[in-house]
């Protein structure tokens, strides 16, 4: 039993031993980051995939190696590393860690936060308000931090840490602002939040570290430079209660729609421009894109465009989308719908575009499959049926006549399509080396995105330019030479035999 007990301890010891987990400090100021590591002397550790603690995110985590010796032996410290930043005292839980001689339990830290000064203490103070604290799910609610110092304050530095807005959609709202009120330098930040869940949502302190001078001298008592001394003004807490909206509506707000195309009636193969355009207050990124599918028709589009703005304090701004469609004939863009919720009016509306007819100019008739008929002959009937049958020999006539007329219809015909795609394309780079923007330049390219490699890639290289702030340039006059290139080699293609 003694020696059954020795060496359970001995095993107890090298666990303890094996993997360890420390923290940089046991007790901070609120608005510090801690740091927990994670450390094993043994091979093939393998540590946890840590998102958050006790609900506080990690802001960022590293890997370590050391190699050390002692008396010999080399011993090498594997640490991983773990960043966040907690605002309560908190109880840091043990994590498992498994290596290659086994798994292991890491002890739990208590780490204890200092929050600091948050009250007004005559120089300095720092508040959160916001509009509302009640609403639904995805509706605006605006928030403004603001600081106060006194203009008497010595005051070399300001260091402003955000509040954790977990469980909300948030976007600052211009730049600092930054006047005087009286006795008091005002400096006030504003954001738009959205909830995106429903419940209680806590929005935790903003955090302001002041630093003020700190004079030190040296050892014979020659004053140097100021140093900063930091302390934490902290705002108060606020709650907003998010409540679901009806029908489990995603969008909330106030929106228009509407779809526009630059010409209902055209030539066959000839580009029809279409935008789709939503116009409104709320957050537009709970809009979701809008896609267009037309059968027998070829559907082009670009990235979404987002404009965003705040009037009257609503946030808002446009979504705007572009279509190039190509068809052969006659064809109807569908209506486009958006659903929404109106909490000032407490009701779900629901908006569409109007169906739009295109009128394509020379369409091609679908040909009907010639159907045989059966004439039923009553008995008794009058009518003589007679049956011919030709010789052989006008039979082979009649059957290379066919044949030879057949091929020489063939010939012109394909003859005609090509002079009329001739004259397209040259109508296409005459469109091309008057197009005065990229933007209008990529409408006349996309519909021949698919014609050559050369082509995809400048489209692509446009696309990139024009909505991922590219610096791309090219000659109108290359792009032209390209699709010479392409329709020579057409051209060269062109024999039916």
């Amino acid at each position: 039993m003694i020696r059954i007990l020795i060496l359970l301890s001995i095993f107890i010891s090298i666990s303890l031993g094996g993997v360890r987990a420390f923290v940089d400090r046991d007790h901070i100021t609120l608005g510090d980051a801690l740091i927990l590591t994670i450390e094993s002397d043994e091979g093939g550790a393998i540590f946890p995939a840590i998102d958050e603690i006790e609900g506080y995110k990690i802001t960022s985590s590293g890997k370590s190696s050391n190699v050390s010796m002692i008396n010999g032996k080399v011993t090498q410290t594997i640490a991983q590393r773990y960043q966040f930043m907690p605002t309560d005292s908190l109880v840091i839980p043990s994590f498992k860690v498994v290596t290659s001689k086994g798994e292991y339990t890491t002890n739990p830290i208590e780490v204890k936060v200092d929050k600091g000064q948050t009250v007004d203490d005559g120089f300095y103070s720092f508040e959160m308000i916001m509009d509302k604290s009640e609403v639904f799910i995805g509706e605006q609610v605006s928030l403004s931090l603001i600081f106060k110092r006194d203009v008497n304050a010595k005051t070399i530095d300001l260091q402003y840490n955000r509040p954790d807005f977990k469980d909300l959609w948030v976007k600052q709202v211009g730049g600092e602002e930054n006047y005087r009120d009286g006795r008091f330098i005002i400096h006030k930040i504003n954001y738009v939040l959205f909830p995106q869940k429903a419940g209680k949502i806590e929005i935790p302190s903003a955090i302001m570290r002041v630093g003020e001078p700190n004079r030190k001298s040296d050892m014979f008592g020659l004053m140097l430079q100021n140093v900063a001394k930091y302390k934490n003004i902290v705002s108060n807490k606020l709650e907003i209660t998010a409540k679901p909206t009806p029908q489990d509506i995603k969008l909330v707000g106030d929106f228009e729609i509407e779809a526009i195309v630059d010409k209902q009636k055209t030539n066959a193969n000839t580009p029809i421009n279409l935008t789709i355009k939503i116009s409104g207050s709320g957050n537009m990124d709970d809009i979701d894109d809008y896609e267009l599918t037309l059968e027998d028709s070829a559907v082009y589009s670009n990235k979404p465009e987002k404009i965003y703005n705040v009037t009257d304090g609503r946030y808002g701004g446009e979504y705007r989308r572009d279509f190039a469609i190509i068809a052969n004939k006659s064809f109807k863009i569908p209506p486009f719908y958006i659903k929404y919720y109106n909490p000032e009016l407490g009701s779900v509306f629901t908006k569409r575009t109007e169906a739009i007819e295109i009128d394509i100019v020379g369409e091609k008739e679908d040909r009907e499959d010639l159907k045989l008929q059966k004439l039923d002959i009553e008995d008794g009937s009058n009518e003589k049926i007679e049956s011919y049958q030709y010789p052989l020999i006008k039979k082979v006539s009649l059957f290379l006549i066919g044949f030879i007329l057949g091929g020489l219809s063939l010939f012109f015909a394909q003859k005609i399509r090509v002079g009329n795609n001739k004259e397209v394309e040259l109508e296409i780079e005459k469109r091309i080396k008057g197009a005065k923007s990229n933007k209008e330049l990529l409408k006349i390219l996309l519909p021949l995105k698919e014609e050559s490699r050369e082509i995809g890639e400048i489209v692509d290289r446009i696309e990139e330019s024009i909505y991922e702030n590219g610096n791309f340039k090219i000659s109108k006059g290359e792009i032209a030479k390209i699709l010479k290139k392409n329709r020579e080699k057409k051209d060269e293609n062109c024999d039916i035999f």
